[in-house]
């Protein structure tokens, strides 16, 4: 009797498995593929994902790690590495006598230079740097600067490094309340142009929190209802309130080197957030205005944004996902849910999911329907797209995180 009971469970599962892959759509779109994909094998990193991607089509990569014995009550401590790959070489991102605990906010340029922040061992502050790889270790930013505005109070993030090597820097209070006041000022910005071996830094005008900078000296802020773009000599302002959107203000993301602006409109609360509302993304220019974006509907919303001009706007939109039936049915049979592979398991049992999609002025597409058939794995997140039009991606296979880049096949048909 309950040989026979364990056999019907069994078959139960298995028809209901079957039942539920069969549900899911892996077919591939009907036009052919619109990217190549890929994927990077990198040994001795199980855990990888990109950055950033330069047009030369390096990669900046953070690669995580579990060190054993980090930590006072002998839980491992997560660790991260930043590697450059250069069309397959791996060029660590090191100090000397610091021990690396976690990067943060990392950009690269078209030198193969790096800025970001990082934390050392259990701190909790975290320090600005800058790298290249002729010295192949990374040095603090404007250490005489940023040393003096320590004893004042601010905290270095760098911001920005673009095609020539400048860098976009600003210095925040370490005083200053966690919500702030949209009235309240932003702390010191400043450009390091670079002079030979060496930086010059020329100051911003304060007040405008800043987000950007663009190849040719162009800095990308704002403050209030305003948008500033300043090179240190002459300011240009724009309203962040568009008639379309009603009052809402946007927030200014990124540049273009044709002083074009990426901006993303506000949310409302997530327990009031209509299930149709999504947000709004617009890109504004010099001489056509605001134009707006598609973004993702029926409950998604966008999550991050990078931008390579007018034709190519990626984001990751994210949604909660309800428990499936088959996760009731799984329960009722008391199969682990730990049998259920990853790249399944919130599909099945509930939670947030997030899928890419690249859009454009003319139409939205999700980037998963735009890969050659027979592609094995999922792509999970986009983080950075060059002037070529490659993607950085972050995808899933085997239950393991991997960094891929998606190279342009064909020009995607973006309508419909």
């Amino acid at each position: 009797m309950h040989r026979k009971l364990s056999v019907t469970i069994f078959l139960a599962v298995v028809v209901l498995s079957i039942a539920f892959l069969l549900s899911v759509d892996f077919s591939p779109p009907d036009s052919l593929p619109a990217y190549r994909v890929e994927v990077l094998h990198l040994e001795g990193h199980a855990d990888v994902r990109p950055a950033a991607i330069n047009d030369s089509g390096n990669l900046l990569l953070i690669s995580r790690f579990n060190k054993f014995g980090g930590n006072r009550n002998g839980i491992p401590l997560r660790v991260e590495k930043a590697l450059l790959w250069r069309k397959g070489d791996l060029l660590p991102i090191q100090s000397t006598g610091t021990n690396i605990r976690e990067f943060a906010g990392c950009k690269l340029n078209n030198r193969d230079e790096v800025i970001g922040l990082f934390s050392a061992g259990l701190e909790v502050e975290r320090h600005a740097f800058y790298w290249n790889p002729e010295t192949g270790m990374l040095k603090p930013i404007a250490r005489d600067l940023e040393a003096e505005l320590i004893r004042k109070g601010y905290q270095t993030t760098p911001l920005g490094i673009n095609a020539k090597g400048d860098i976009l820097l600003q210095f925040q209070s370490t005083l200053a309340t966690k919500v702030a006041s949209e009235n309240e000022e932003a702390g010191p910005a400043c450009i390091l142009t670079r002079a030979g071996e060496t930086f010059e830094s020329s100051f911003l005008p304060v007040g405008p929190k800043y987000v950007d900078l663009n190849d040719e000296g162009w800095a990308l802020g704002c403050k209030g209802d305003l948008a500033y773009l300043t090179n240190g000599s002459a300011t240009e302002t724009f309203s962040l309130e568009p008639d379309s959107l009603e009052g809402d203000r946007l927030t200014p993301v990124q540049l273009t080197n044709r002083k074009e602006v990426l901006l993303k409109g506000p949310y409302p609360p997530r327990l009031s957030r209509p299930e149709t509302l999504s947000g709004s993304v617009m890109v504004w220019s010099p001489e056509g205005g605001y134009q707006s974006i598609p973004v993702p509907q029926e409950g998604l919303f966008q999550q991050f944004l990078y931008f390579e001009d007018i034709a190519t706007v990626l984001m990751n939109a994210q949604w909660i996902n309800k428990p499936t039936r088959l996760a009731s049915a799984l329960d009722w049979f008391d199969v682990p849910s730990s049998w259920i592979p990853n790249e399944y398991y919130r599909k099945v049992y509930g939670g947030p999911v997030v899928s890419p999609f690249i859009a454009s002025p003319a139409g939205l597409r999700e980037i998963n329907n735009l890969v050659p058939e027979g592609f094995r794995g999922t792509i999970r997140f986009l983080w950075d797209v060059n002037a070529h039009g490659q993607i950085a991606a972050e995808i899933y296979r085997g239950g393991q995180r991997r960094a891929a880049i998606l190279t342009p096949i064909e020009t995607p048909e973006m309508g419909g």
